[in-house]
């Protein structure tokens, strides 16, 4: 239980080492989806540790298989705003970059290849359909690096929408927010016409400008909300805007109306919330009485607080246990009388895949799906806690895994997940053919730097064997 100790102290070490960066401010809130270049950092520390001596070669093979799991599932992943600036504008300072990587870089690094190293003797649930990780040792290129060699290949290829959409994230993680805004504008300019690219766009002008909303900035805010009027990023910068303007009452108006619109337990509601309070303090309002107000989250939500966190840290191992348990049962019992929480449903999921509880990671996951059928993340989640519930060398597939895929490919028919979960449905059915097409298809979509086309190339060549 100690790594799930440990990620929860991550989170406390960020706010911690973020807090004086942000002077006094709360740290960046990270975006949905896993980022391919990070993934691939995670690999090069598994090669790291194999030279080191720290892994076994099967160790670090159970490693990289996790890694790559999430590979699959970050390739396309929607073009979400990497960031949101926690802090005044006025207040803000030139160590922005630095809070950045140290909120967003850490707990991603840290959690994604500590869950993998922490089952090292556990290999693929999907037997030998699935992907197995490969031994060759080969250092990963760093992240700049990966930015150069993206730079490079869209300069051959711009019209690859989704390319420039990766490559604006990696600059923004970076904390190259010029190159960032830089590379959102030529996907706009080759076709990208969803809100969050304009609004990704906008962000990434105001984080270059040291968090001052520009008159580009403001237009790309616009151009998002003339797509999605409900665009949470775009909204929350369009009051930023009217705050920076002297504008106070208005900005207060419209992180009201933010707040109010938004779903429960959504990432941006904290930030939110804090401008709400900061603002109404400058307007000598009470923001208690202000009407429209969200009600506040009901305790059992919540996270573990600091004085949990300073008791976990004194407690036995067998106590320590206890205590994550507890919380997650709280949370579980919450749930019960609020069934139709999407976020706790979420938040109960991963809990379960921090205790390495399988079932009930399956079992919540399978909660989430059912009240959002049309969110593409929660459907794979799902999907691969179904998989992760598999015996070991069970080549079958669970009941209803062939729907949640059907479901995926409705929403997102090209993404890496959709195409690989595809292959496996059909090669269950008997379809080699139908497999074949979809790890054909998936092989030429994966960047020819990415160790896991090996993979997909031995799944192919089983096909060829007789599956």
């Amino acid at each position: 239980m100690f790594w799930a100790i440990a990620t929860l102290m991550t989170a406390v070490a960020v706010a911690l080492l973020v807090r004086p960066l942000w002077q006094g401010r709360t740290g960046q809130l990270a975006a949905a989806d896993y980022d391919l270049a990070v993934y691939r950092d995670q690999l090069a520390e598994v090669d790291r540790d194999v030279a080191r001596g720290v892994l076994t070669a099967d160790q670090a093979a159970a490693a990289r298989l996790e890694i790559e799991r999430r590979i699959l599932g970050a390739g396309d992943a929607a073009t979400g705003s990497p960031l949101m600036p926690t802090s005044s504008p006025a207040r803000s300072k030139p160590r922005r970059g630095l809070a950045i990587a140290v909120a967003i870089g850490l707990p991603l690094a840290a959690l994604a290849l500590y869950l993998a190293l922490g089952h090292p003797e556990l290999s693929s649930p999907t037997g030998s359909s699935d992907m197995a990780g490969t031994g060759n040792g080969q250092q990963q290129p760093s992240m700049d690096t990966l930015a150069t060699q993206l730079a490079a290949r869209l300069a051959a290829n711009p019209d690859d929408v989704k390319g420039w959409e990766l490559l604006g994230r990696t600059y923004a993680l970076l904390g190259r927010f010029k190159e960032s805004a830089d590379a959102y504008a030529q996907g706009i300019a080759h076709g990208a016409k969803d809100a969050r690219a304009q609004s990704a766009y906008g962000e990434s002008l105001t984080l270059a400008a040291n968090g001052q909303v520009t008159v580009a900035a403001l237009q790309a805010f616009e151009a998002a909300l003339g797509i999605d009027s409900q665009d949470p990023l775009a909204r929350y910068y369009q009051a930023m805007a009217r705050s920076q303007a002297g504008k106070k009452q208005e900005a207060l108006d419209l992180w009201v109306k933010l707040e109010a619109d938004s779903p429960a337990g959504a990432q941006w509601l904290p930030l939110v919330e804090t401008r709400i309070k900061e603002t109404a303090a400058a307007l000598n309002i009470d923001p208690a009485t202000i009407p429209g107000r969200r009600p506040p989250a009901a305790p059992a939500a919540s996270g573990p607080t600091a004085a949990d966190m300073q008791a976990a840290g004194s407690m036995t191992p067998e106590q320590r246990t206890a205590f994550i348990r507890n919380m997650v049962d709280g949370l579980a019992q919450r749930l019960k009388t609020q069934p139709n929480d999407l976020a706790g449903w979420q938040q109960l999921a991963q809990s379960y895949g921090v205790l390495d509880d399988r079932v009930g990671a399956r079992d919540a996951w399978a909660k989430a799906a059912a009240l959002a059928p049309t969110d593409f993340d929660t459907q794979s989640s799902y999907a691969e806690a179904m998989l992760g519930t598999q015996a070991v060398g069970d080549k079958s597939l669970p009941p209803g895994f062939p729907d949640v895929v059907k479901r995926m490919q409705a929403l997102r028919p090209k993404s890496y997940i959709t195409l690989f979960y595809g292959g496996l449905v059909e090669k269950a059915n008997g379809n080699i053919a139908g497999a074949r097409a979809y790890w054909q298809e998936l092989l030429a979509t994966l960047p020819a730097d990415l160790p896991i086309r090996a993979q997909v190339q031995r799944n192919l060549d089983e096909l060829g064997n007789g599956g």
